[in-house]
């Protein structure tokens, strides 16, 4: 899957306004294909209660989810950013990059 991102800022000095990128979609993947270091993209209504903003970050850390044990979850945060996002969960990730055009 072909994506472009938007100019947040969030994830410099690796991506920028316009950046393309190539993904696997999450369909297509298993909770232990997303590995510390991927940067993916993922809905992050949940997180900050705003309706479907599609957040493109880097994994820093992959834990056990704090709501359930027994699932995976994703620590994220943009590399340009102070703080981390939280826990994304799987099934709120929708592409993992792994082809990015600076």
């Amino acid at each position: 899957e072909w994506s472009s991102f938007v100019g947040t800022g969030s994830m410099r000095p690796f991506i920028f306004k316009d950046t393309l990128a190539i993904g696997i979609k999450a369909s297509c993947l298993a909770p232990s294909d997303i590995k510390q270091g991927d940067i993916i993209s993922f809905d992050g209504t949940r997180l900050w209660g705003m309706s479907n903003p599609r957040i493109g970050h880097q994994v820093i850390d992959v834990v056990n989810c704090s709501h359930d044990r027994t699932r995976i979850c994703y620590i994220t945060k943009g590399t340009n950013n102070d703080s981390i996002d939280g826990e994304v969960r799987f099934e709120e990730v929708n592409t993992k990059f792994v082809i990015i055009n600076f």
